[in-house]
């Protein structure tokens, strides 16, 4: 059967929810979290052209039983996975991803991100444009230094989003709509500290900061939906 086919974690309670990545990651002996590919796994699987997924909540009980068994019995999870309501499946990965102490794009690198995305703040964003070209080098000038665990994380979920937006036509979900639901999330400053005041002085305002999140966010899902498609004309035809 498929699930035999994939190693499931083992967990103890307050291990998994607000505990660092690299933690996770080092425990599980996996290049991406379990909680990330099985929530993923499991909206390709039948949740990729459900109206408004990751944009419409899910109950909070269900919510509430997916993470107590994410945190305590990883295979119950995966089990739970399939019988919940898909939305509740986005809302624990969301949550996840919230709960996190430092965000996907890291501390060290959200100023960065944010001078990148300000430099030509003033700039369209169409992916052929002078200062969007601009803009879209120095974000993934930043994207490389990322370390490689985020990195490969960062890459599932980019490449996952792609594939959700393909079915925008049924489920609503444009490029712009997932950058402003995760923006937010994979990109955030730290709580407090040295980069405080360098963030405030570069965007002061909240709704700013959700603004460029956004547009980061959007900047490289359209550079990922273009390799992609670059991807599919170059490939051989298949054989009948």
């Amino acid at each position: 059967p498929e699930r035999s086919a994939r190693r499931v974690p083992s967990a103890k309670p307050g291990a998994l929810f607000g505990a660092k990545i690299t933690h996770v990651a080092k425990r599980e002996k996996r290049n991406i979290p379990f909680i990330i590919s099985a929530c993923v796994r499991e909206v390709e699987r039948r949740g990729i052209h459900e109206v408004g997924i990751y944009r419409v909540s899910g109950s909070a009980s269900d919510l509430n039983r997916l993470k107590k068994s994410f945190e305590t019995n990883a295979y119950e999870a995966e089990q739970l996975l399939k019988e919940v309501d898909i939305h509740s499946v986005t809302g624990v990965l969301k949550l996840y991803l919230r709960e996190l102490p430092e965000a996907l794009f890291t501390d060290a690198l959200y100023p960065e991100l944010l001078r990148a995305w300000g430099a030509t703040q003033g700039a369209g964003v169409s992916v052929d444009s002078g200062p969007a070209h601009t803009r879209r080098h120095a974000l993934l000038k930043c994207y490389a230094q990322l370390p490689d665990l985020n990195k490969n994380c960062i890459d599932f979920l980019l490449n996952h989003f792609v594939k959700v937006n393909q079915h925008e036509g049924e489920n609503k979900m444009s490029l712009h709509n997932l950058a402003t639901v995760f923006g937010p999330t994979l990109l955030r400053p730290a709580s407090a500290g040295a980069n405080s005041k360098l963030r405030t002085d570069l965007l002061a305002a909240g709704t700013v900061d959700a603004m460029a999140q956004a547009g980061i966010l959007y900047c490289l899902l359209q550079q990922r939906q273009l390799a992609a498609q670059l991807s599919s004309h170059h490939r051989p035809p298949l054989l009948d």
